[in-house]
């Protein structure tokens, strides 16, 4: 295939990929490509947003609300990159739209920290949640499917980047008609050029195929969005250690290394607790090999 953004020949990286998430291994075979130009990968074949529909079920893990425990660290990470977004921010009751709003849970914490919210949301359920719990009313749509009647102080796109086939001009929209000069960009990705993505190889939770459509390396992601205009781009690191469980419990099914295959095993036997505290080692100690998913804060040029 060739490149959406440069037109570039991609090399194929695998073709044996499976939906290892939603379907268990038991679904049709999908691959990642990589443009060496814009250092991005692609997932193949070519799925339209409506073919893509059948693999975000309403149990799809977006649109369930967590518990106990999982909500407590959810709420903490919430607040973690409000924290992020408002030490950029210098307005008055900022405004702030978010792509794919899931449940509006990061929604209702904006609202909660001052923040004027919209966002849109494609899963039928997530809306009816936001406005059932929260008062949120979210657009029904795609993001490729966003209008902006204004632009706001801050556009947020947290997992969501990664699952749209028209990433280059979801960015370039964003940049020439949802933000305000000097307005905020928050991006939250997998990273492909991680230690999690070279060790687990297919079976990388990161890659999640097919909803992940585009898969970003670090250089890459901040060559995109120089190329559109954005400007003091930063990049942080983030360790999430439930995305190297899903990993280990996906290597643990349908790896091909036995010595690996025991480990993971053994290793998903262990109390949750356990796991997320090993997970969470694992990913500091290794975290110099590129940790398995980055945020991105770049600004639109100022007049």
């Amino acid at each position: 295939m060739n490149c959406p953004v440069c037109n570039n020949e991609c090399k194929i990286l695998f073709e044996d990929g499976k939906d290892y998430f939603i379907l268990d291994g038991n679904s049709p075979t999908f691959g990642i490509s990589y443009c060496d130009n814009c250092e991005i990968g692609l997932s193949t074949p070519f799925l339209s947003d409506d073919k893509l529909l059948s693999y975000y079920p309403d149990e799809y893990e977006a649109y369930k609300p967590k518990k106990s425990f999982a909500a407590f660290l959810q709420t903490k990470k919430y607040r973690s990159d409000l924290k992020i977004i408002l030490k950029k921010t210098g307005y008055k009751n900022p405004t702030l739209f978010e792509i794919g709003s899931g449940r509006g849970e990061f929604l209702n914490e904006a609202k909660k920290a001052g923040f004027i919210v919209e966002g849109i949301e494609p899963g039928k359920s997530g809306i009816d949640f936001a406005k059932n719990n929260f008062n949120i009313d979210l657009q029904n749509g795609f993001a490729s499917e966003i209008r902006y009647n204004k632009k706001y102080n801050v556009i947020v796109a947290r997992h969501v980047l990664e699952h749209i086939n028209g990433f280059n001009k979801c960015l370039a929209d964003i940049y020439q008609s949802g933000l305000v000069n000097s307005g905020l960009l928050f991006i939250k990705i997998p990273r492909f050029d991680s230690w999690e993505a070279r060790f687990f190889g297919k079976f990388c939770s990161g890659f999640d195929l097919p909803r992940h459509r585009v898969h970003f390396t670090k250089k890459g992601i901040k060559k995109l969005l120089s190329q559109i205009g954005f400007v003091n781009i930063k990049i942080l690191d983030e360790v999430v250690p439930s995305d190297i469980i899903r990993s280990l419990q996906y290597y643990s099914k349908h790896g091909c290394n036995s010595f690996l295959i025991l480990a993971a095993r053994i290793f998903t036997v262990f109390p949750y607790l356990m796991k997320l505290f090993f997970a969470q080692f694992m990913g500091i100690i290794l975290s110099p090999f590129g940790t398995g998913r980055m945020i991105i804060v770049a600004e639109k040029k100022p007049d």
